[in-house]
Formats: structure tokens, C-alpha cells, sequence
């Protein structure tokens, strides 16, 4: 018997993991893959890294929330990072001009008020309600024995575009300051104030990327966990979270024929899926279980993997952000679209740092594009769903190369993933990149307590709250906080002790 069993080894579940194994519990996370990581994950193709989901991470920088978390993990020197370029951590490109986005509050507004100076006023009005949200977590909120500022959460219900709007006059630097909203999941529509802060904010505040890809710091989780005393079992599907129709977990049933238990149990995955295999039980009402299946997930991601030639491309210590149309995703309007879609460019660095080893160009498409695939299974979809894969790409290498000529000249190979191939190695219900959809209009239904009306069963991971490394990682403190005591965590954290 364990003390705590973790379903899932995303970042949301290593980092449960992490802080409970460090606070002395005995700790079990089940992972379906053979490897554990999640979103973290990374794969070879040609003897070259890629990274799944994480490219880089915002707040990294000595000080900051991301990296004292590192701290606090005792696993900062096993994760290898260097700086984005400081005079542009994103470079957003808007119908083919570029704009720099340099780190510091202070210096993005001075840049931004140059290019833009009728501007400047809204400017800094703006990126202070930004910095706000943003250090409504930070590393003084942890001293003083909280995880997270909850007042601010009021800003679930305000607009993005809105707020963006009310402050900016100017239509291209309105299309600059949404740029980022490829990274959580933002529509127009839907997206709220918090999300986009959170992102912008942390981003702002001091960009990172991992060196080796974002599996070492998977790996490092893994390791700490595992020193403690814990285990991670990969290659185990959880099919029952069983109850014997109490209020109570009683234990987690695996494909292996295995049954575990422990005192506490955290989901990481999908509330869908937890309440999908969860065992009937009167606490939990069938019209809540129905809720969460039908709650709207945000969109997925096409993305391009390119293995470069040696010493081909130069390395660019940016993050490409480019919009020929709105920067706002719609998903009716982008279905069977590329020649405006929205993409996003990110190069990993040879050993010297001179070179582009690869690119990986990624791309929010509509479900629609891809609907009719479905039912189907990774390396089972036939020709036409290769066809199609193998001319979105096209089209994506031929629109930077126009931008940015002498990638293409660079290509050893290329492969391409969709929101399927996602779906199929991470479970995320129909490949979502950023969980459930959070619709400022109406927030509560699609915020997710961590706590359930289970008595030991606790939820963590992108789908509760928010989505993102430093979304996610937060998340996973409220979660622990519900076993070990928020007051206690928050600050042992912020004082890493």
C-alpha cells in the first residue's frame, strides 16, 4: 500500500509526485506510455531530439516561480537550460513584417511604445493588469503561506481580446499583444484575461529552453520520485478506479490485472476520463459525470518535425509566432484554411549553439480537417490522411520559407504528427492541446475543483485550472496542499526548506 497513487505522469502528476515524495509520503504514479513525461515527453527520429509539447518556459530565470520550483524539486542542476534571446524571446509576424518581443516589463513596453508611440499610455496600463495576474502566483506569495493570490481569479471572467482592446487603439499592435495566444489554446470568443496574463506575463517576465529536451526534466521528476522510496510504472492503462459504491477510493485496477492502493489517489488525466473508470458510487451523480464528458475541449495542434542538415541552418534563439489572419484561433473559419492559418516556429540549438539541429512548425487546426479519421489508429489511417498531412506541412515550410529563406535548403527529413497521433500517445480526448476550453462568458462550470466529493480522490493537470507549465505546476501545489496543508507547502516552497 501506497500513501499517495498518482493516475498519469504529465507534468501535473510528476510534479504531485515530487512535492509529496519530498514531504515523506510513499508515492505510485501509473503510466499508460512506456515512457513517462506526458506533454513533457520527448522522441528521437534520425538520432535528433523533438520535444512533444514544451519548447520553452516562462519564469525560469534566477528568482522566478518556475525555477525556484526546480529548487524546491531538488532537480536544478539536472535540468539544463539557457535563455531565450533576450531582445526577443517570441519574434510575432504579422503578414510578414516581424516584431521583436524582448524580456523585462520595462524594456517590452519601451520597445513596443517606440514602434508604436500613441500607444504608450494604454501600453503600460495593460502590461500592469498583466503583471498583476501574473504575480497574483509568484515566489512572495509562497513566503507568505500561499499558493496563489485567489482574488485575482476574477479575471476568469473578463475577456482577453477585450482587455487587450480597451487598452489598444492601434489594429497591428492589438494582433502583436494577442500573438501569444497560440500558446494556451485562445479564441476570440472564449478566451479569458487570466489564461492570456498567465501566459504573457511569465513569458515576459524570463523565457528558458530545456537543453536535451523537455523528457529531462521528466526524467529528473522520475528519479527524485523513485529516490524517495516512490514508483513510477509505465506501460499500465488504469481501467478502474474502484469504490466498492462508498465514498471512498478503495483502490486503481490496471490492464495488467494489477490492483493498487494507498490512502490518497490524484487523477491527472482528463476528468472525463477519471469519472469514465470510475466505479458507480452515490457521492458522485451521474448528471456531474455527463457534465464532464460534454465539456468542450480547446483545439489541437498539427505539428511538422524537421530534421536539419549539419551545419545548414543558422540556430535562431527565438520563438516564431506568425498570423497572416487573426491571431485569435476560430474554428469554423480555419477549417479546410491554411493559406492564413496561424503557426508557430521553434529551432533546437546543435551543442555549439551555432547551428539548427531541427524545426518544429506547429499549427492550431480545426477538428473538422481531420473528423473523418477519427476512429482510426496511429500508422492505420491510409493514404489520403498521409496525403493530407504531407501538404499541410508543404504549405507550412513553404510560407517561412518566404519569410525566411535557406530553411528549406537545410531539409534532411521531415515527419508530421496531428491532434490524432496526440490523442493516441497522451489520451487527451480528441487530441486537445490545452484541456477543457475556459470560457470567460461563463467560468465556473469549466473550472475544476481539485478536490472531488470522493474523500481521498484529489484531480491535478492542465484540464482544472490553467494550462501551461507554470499553470500546471501550481495546480499541482493546490492539489498537494489539499493532503499536506497549504499554509505548511506554500511556504516550505517559497523558503525552500
Amino acid at each position: 500500500m501506497y500513501d499517495v497513487v498518482i493516475i498519469g505522469s504529465g507534468l501535473g502528476g510528476l510534479s504531485c509526485g515530487t512535492i509529496l515524495a519530498k514531504e515523506g509520503l510513499r508515492v505510485c504514479v501509473v503510466e499508460q506510455h512506456r515512457i513517462a513525461g506526458g506533454c513533457l515527453q520527448s522522441f528521437m527520429r534520425n538520432g535528433k531530439t523533438f520535444d512533444t509539447g514544451i519548447h520553452y518556459v516562462g519564469s525560469m530565470k534566477e528568482g522566478q516561480l518556475m525555477r525556484h520550483f526546480l529548487k524546491y524539486y531538488g532537480i536544478e542542476e539536472k535540468v539544463r537550460t539557457i535563455d531565450v534571446d533576450e531582445e526577443a524571446y517570441e519574434t510575432v509576424v504579422i503578414k510578414g513584417k516581424e516584431y521583436r518581443l524582448p524580456t523585462g516589463r520595462e524594456r517590452f513596453v519601451e520597445e513596443m511604445s517606440r514602434q508604436f508611440p500613441a500607444e504608450r499610455e494604454g501600453l503600460e496600463k495593460l502590461m500592469e493588469k498583466i503583471m498583476e495576474v501574473k504575480n497574483s502566483i509568484s515566489v512572495e506569495m509562497l513566503k507568505e503561506g500561499k499558493i496563489s493570490d485567489v482574488d485575482m481569479q476574477k479575471y476568469m471572467a473578463v475577456s482577453a481580446s477585450e482587455m487587450i482592446d480597451s487598452h489598444i487603439g492601434d489594429e497591428t499592435l492589438r494582433k502583436i499583444m494577442g500573438g501569444c495566444s497560440m500558446l494556451f489554446g485562445g479564441e476570440r470568443e472564449t478566451s479569458c484575461f487570466y489564461h492570456y496574463a498567465m501566459v504573457i506575463g511569465s513569458n515576459v517576465e524570463g523565457s528558458q529552453r530545456i537543453l536535451g529536451g523537455s523528457q529531462t526534466l521528466a526524467n529528473a521528476m522520475v528519479e527524485k520520485i523513485e529516490e524517495a522510496g516512490g514508483k513510477v510504472m509505465t506501460e499500465r492503462r488504469v481501467t478502474k478506479i474502484a469504490t466498492g459504491g462508498t465514498g471512498m477510493v478503495t483502490g486503481i485496477e490496471t490492464d495488467k490485472g494489477e490492483t493498487l492502493t494507498g490512502k490518497y489517489y490524484i487523477s491527472a488525466i482528463h476528468p472525463s476520463q477519471t469519472f469514465e473508470i470510475l466505479e458507480k458510487t452515490p457521492v458522485v451523480k451521474q448528471p456531474f459525470v455527463k457534465r464532464m464528458k460534454e465539456l468542450k475541449n480547446s483545439y489541437g495542434l498539427f505539428s511538422v518535425y524537421v530534421v536539419l542538415k549539419e551545419k545548414s541552418v543558422p540556430f535562431r534563439n527565438t520563438f516564431y509566432l506568425i498570423h497572416d489572419g487573426d491571431t485569435w484561433f476560430d474554428e469554423e473559419y480555419q477549417a479546410g484554411r491554411y493559406d492564413d492559418m496561424s503557426f508557430m516556429v521553434s529551432f533546437k540549438p546543435s551543442e555549439d549553439g551555432k547551428w539548427a539541429e531541427t524545426a518544429s512548425l506547429i499549427a492550431p487546426v480545426s477538428a473538422k480537417d481531420y473528423e473523418k479519421w477519427a476512429e482510426t489508429e496511429v500508422g492505420r489511417r491510409g493514404e489520403e490522411y498521409e496525403r493530407w498531412k504531407s501538404g499541410l506541412a508543404e504549405t507550412l515550410i513553404e510560407r517561412y520559407e518566404k519569410m525566411y529563406p535557406g530553411m528549406k535548403a537545410g531539409i534532411d527529413k521531415i515527419y508530421t504528427a496531428s491532434p490524432l497521433t496526440f490523442r493516441d500517445y497522451t489520451l487527451t480526448p480528441g487530441g486537445s492541446a490545452y484541456g477543457i476550453l475556459k470560457n470567460y462568458k461563463n467560468p465556473l462550470p469549466t473550472i475544476i475543483p481539485t478536490q472531488t466529493k470522493l474523500g481521498n480522490l484529489l484531480l491535478t493537470g492542465q484540464n482544472i485550472f490553467v494550462p501551461g507549465a507554470i499553470g500546471v505546476t501550481m495546480t499541482a501545489a493546490i492539489t498537494c496542499a489539499n493532503i499536506v496543508g497549504e499554509e505548511k507547502l506554500a511556504k516550505k516552497i517559497g523558503n525552500l526548506n
